[in-house]
């Protein structure tokens, strides 16, 4: 279907088109309710471990916007161009990516829909591909079996 739909945009023909006004406030509603899911029980459940995540990942949220808009620079691209392909595609995925993107826009990121998505699908696409092998290496060398 995709090919279908390029082939057809490059040619100068919309075959559809989406109407994205509810897109916003769906993605808001959604992630919104994500959070339903957590508790203070189930937080002291996880004990130190879920703290020494949350710390973790902060740590590498930052990492990764430091790192991203240190590179956008290098390659004479705006700040805020990596910013957005690091931690907040990255860590966010595609609908926090598109949920800020129209803020990117805003503040110069020409483009910042389309960075966030391919971003975040390269993310995804990599973790899958490296995550994998990865997995299977660390659980042979361990001998880590099924409880």
């Amino acid at each position: 279907m995709a090919i279908i739909v390029l082939v057809a945009r490059l040619s100068g023909v919309t075959l559809f088109q989406f109407d994205t006004t509810l897109r916003d406030p769906l993605m808001i509603a959604f992630f919104t309710t994500i959070g339903f899911g957590a508790s203070f029980s189930l937080l002291k459940i996880g004990g130190p471990q879920v703290l020494i995540f949350f710390l973790i990942a902060a740590i590498f949220a930052i990492f990764q916007k430091v790192l991203g808009a240190s590179i956008a620079v290098l390659f004479r691209l705006h700040p805020l161009f990596g910013v957005l392909s690091g931690s907040v595609a990255l860590t966010g995925g595609p609908a926090t990516g598109l949920a800020f993107a129209p803020l990117f826009e805003q503040a110069g990121v020409k483009g910042a829909a389309c960075i966030a998505v391919a971003t975040a699908m390269f993310g995804i696409i990599s973790g899958g591909l490296i995550g994998g092998p990865v997995g299977t290496a660390l659980i042979k060398r361990h001998r880590l079996k099924k409880p």
